[in-house]
């Protein structure tokens, strides 16, 4: 019975994930550490009511692959895939952490199967750990999707020009985050964090348009692997 409870929570919190989050520090991962972080955040926006979609989960694993360099899979956008790599400017020894991500990520949409996006998150992450275990974190992005397949809006929505040719540089998303990582143990670390998003760039052509919205989040990882010294990132 606690078997199956578990993998229903597991399913529900991949089939709810939609890559809000970023749950983690400008830090890079040990080589050969791996670490798995859970979250659920709130998604509130002026645009559209309180509901059920308005608390997705978060689920995602990173594998250190050098000193400076780390690998992220996480869902995205309930069901789909996010895969991205980030690079330490700094010596992983220091307290402070400079650090550039790039990523790629598809997903159906599982409201209107036949439609689906593509999305290219571009992020500089900034963090500055004290006492060890206590590190306050910033990332400002710049989140670039292109959606395919949705239907011709109608004459009076304003989710894109029905005439309009897409353009191809896809509907930009500028991002800010702010958080904090509190290193419990060399395995555990919790997180606090909350982002704004906000359209700069559409592309009406794609029949979609993004809205201004913020995010608020708690999470959770698990970190194993790697020189356990080096874990508290």
């Amino acid at each position: 019975m606690r078997t199956r409870f578990l993998l229903a929570l597991a399913a529900a919190l991949i089939l709810t994930s939609c890559g809000y989050g970023s749950l983690q520090t400008a830090k890079t991962l040990p080589e050969g550490a791996v670490r798995l972080t859970l979250g659920e955040h709130y998604v509130g926006s002026t645009v559209r009511p309180v509901s059920f979609f308005s608390f997705p989960g978060d689920i995602g694993l990173r594998i250190g692959l050098h000193e400076r360099v780390d690998m992220g899979i996480s869902a995205f956008y309930m069901g789909g895939l996010l895969v991205d790599a980030k690079v330490n400017a700094m010596p992983p020894e220091h307290p402070f952490a400079l650090a550039f991500s790039l990523g790629f990520a598809g997903a159906v949409d599982p409201f209107l199967p036949q439609s689906w996006l593509l999305h290219a998150p571009v992020h500089i992450h900034a963090s500055y750990t004290f006492i060890d275990c206590l590190s306050p974190y910033a990332m400002l992005g710049y989140d670039i999707y292109w959606i395919f397949g949705r239907p011709e809006p109608e004459v009076d929505d304003d989710t894109g020009d029905p005439e309009a040719a897409r353009g191809g540089y896809g509907d930009g998303v500028l991002r800010v985050t702010g958080g904090l990582e509190w290193q419990v143990t060399d395995l555990v670390s919790l997180y606090l964090e909350y982002s704004y998003h906000h359209p700069v760039v559409s592309d009406t052509g794609d029949r979609f348009a993004f809205f201004p919205y913020h995010t608020a989040g708690i999470g959770i990882g698990f970190t194993l692997g790697g020189d356990s010294s080096d874990n508290k990132n």
